[in-house]
């Protein structure tokens, strides 16, 4: 059951309701300084709205959030996303750890799919970044696209 839809729970602004099987959080979801809420989701880098030439070079021009809630004892190997990008010849991608430090962090990019690398055997909230950078060459200019996607993942007690 999603208690999200089920409840119909509102969160309120820059808060989105995180659906972790068997109940439910609101989590903070702000553009930092200096971006737009695109959507529920996304926020873009305002200077891009005008025009990217006017940007700075090392700023993300989209941060996109991505939660995930996914059962106890979950496997070894198994694919929980696929970023929603094209890799080419120039691109970078790089797992960010935001909250733990330790060498035990279960996740791996395998290409672009986001995998588990060991069986998730307790329950647990992990909160990382995916950076994306891709170089687009043009005639006039090169430019450096980049992306950071943010994923939480609520690992349920449950192993359903």
């Amino acid at each position: 059951m999603n208690e999200c839809d089920q409840f119909q729970i509102d969160c309120g602004q820059d808060r989105t309701c995180f659906n972790t099987r068997g109940a439910y959080e609101c989590i903070d979801i702000p553009c930092p300084v200096g971006y737009i809420r695109e959507n529920e989701s996304n926020c873009l880098l305002k200077c891009h709205q005008r025009s990217s030439s006017s940007c700075p070079p090392r700023r993300a021009i989209y941060i996109r959030y991505k939660f995930l809630a996914i059962p106890r004892l979950t496997s070894s190997n198994e694919t929980l996303f696929r970023l929603p990008i094209f890799p080419q010849k120039s691109t970078s991608l790089k797992l960010v750890d935001r909250n733990h430090s330790d060498k035990s962090f279960p996740f791996i990019l395998n290409g672009i799919d986001l995998q588990t690398n060991r069986t998730l055997i307790e329950s647990n909230e992990y909160e990382f970044e995916i950076h994306y950078s891709h170089e687009k060459h043009s005639i006039k200019q090169r430019q450096r696209l980049h992306t950071i996607f943010v994923i939480r993942i609520h690992v349920s007690p449950f192993h359903f």
